[in-house]
């Protein structure tokens, strides 16, 4: 059975076969006052090295208890072998999570323009503004570090001034989308991406040495980014903060915000844990790369949350519904 108080766990994007004790979430259910349940599995060798998670996976009642911050990180070592410029930085972690909010009543930040008229959609969450600004649909923290509304108090991140290090970052939530950067004076900083979802980016870097500078990065709900970053000169703050996401006419608002103050210190203390200075390659890929691979059939759905025209196909508002049938069939 399946309820508000059932639980399990799915171990997002990792290769667990879907079996029971292992990563099967549709016919697992654990509900108070059963037998203890072990999960035991093994994470192939071959398992793509960066940031995976787990998280309960219940259908239909999933929300809850990621808001209430039942999920964590995972992660499979050995990025550096992938990737040399992540070789002997140090590493640190940070999963970013939703909540309700916490004054859910408070008028918005009086430095924040005024934006059109509130709305809430049949969850009680803001729904979006397309502006940037205005009353978010859930706080967030990072590292169990709350930064709410209205006045955004950012978490501190202490780093030794031009320090690299590696970050990796977990959107946890369940709603939120995040749309990541890291600014000094304002400006945004390159953050030079090695691996997305538990996959660094070697493809087309045989040797491993390159990284993809970028100024900010979208992270919806369930995904890992991780990424090389530089310090702030000494005497001069930055800022993580999260971007505005155009969530669309259906979807709640995710507004401009800090996450952290980023404060550069001779005495900030050291990251636990540094990756292997002089790692050992991985070994080649024994399959062929998925983008040269030939399609044996091609089928194209369409989505949209524009109001139906069911009599015009042709026009882009054209029903999703109709014409995804339509392209199946053809198919």
């Amino acid at each position: 059975m399946m309820s508000a108080v059932s639980t399990n766990l799915h171990f997002h994007g990792m290769t667990i076969p879907p079996v029971c004790h292992q990563d099967e979430v549709f016919k697992t259910s654990i509900r108070p006052g059963d037998p203890p349940f072990e999960y035991r599995f093994r994470i192939p060798e071959d398992e793509s090295p960066g940031l995976y998670w787990y998280h309960p996976h219940i259908h239909g009642f999933t929300k809850a208890p990621i808001l209430g911050g039942a999920s964590g990180a995972l992660i499979v070592e050995g990025l550096e072998r992938a990737k040399k410029a992540a070789a002997g930085l140090p590493e640190r972690v940070f999963i970013i999570r939703d909540q309700d909010l916490m004054h859910p009543n408070a008028p918005p930040s009086k430095s924040e323009p005024v934006v059109p008229k509130f709305l809430v959609d049949r969850d009680g969450d803001a729904t979006n503004t397309g502006t940037g600004f205005g009353k978010p649909a859930k706080d967030l923290s990072i590292n169990y570090v709350p930064v709410p509304y209205p006045d955004y108090p950012p978490a501190v991140i202490q780093m030794r001034p031009g320090e690299r290090q590696l970050w990796r970052v977990l959107n946890a939530s369940a709603i939120t989308y995040l749309n990541l950067a890291v600014l000094f004076n304002r400006e945004p900083q390159p953050m030079e991406l090695v691996a997305m979802d538990g996959v660094p980016m070697s493809h087309g870097d045989p040797t491993g040495t390159s990284v993809d500078p970028q100024t900010h990065l979208g992270v919806p709900p369930g995904a890992r980014v991780e990424f090389i970053v530089t310090g702030p000169p000494e005497g001069q703050p930055g800022l993580l903060v999260t971007r505005t996401v155009d969530t669309g006419p259906g979807g709640e608002n995710d507004p401009n915000r800090a996450l952290a103050t980023i404060v550069p210190s001779q005495s900030a203390p050291e990251p636990q844990s540094k990756l292997e200075s002089s790692p050992e390659p991985l070994p080649a890929a024994d399959k062929e790369w998925l983008g040269n691979v030939a399609p044996v059939r091609v089928r194209r759905l369409y989505f949209s949350e524009k109001l139906a025209v069911p009599n015009d196909p042709t026009n882009p508002d054209y029903s999703a519904l109709n014409r995804t049938e339509l392209c199946l069939a053809s198919c």
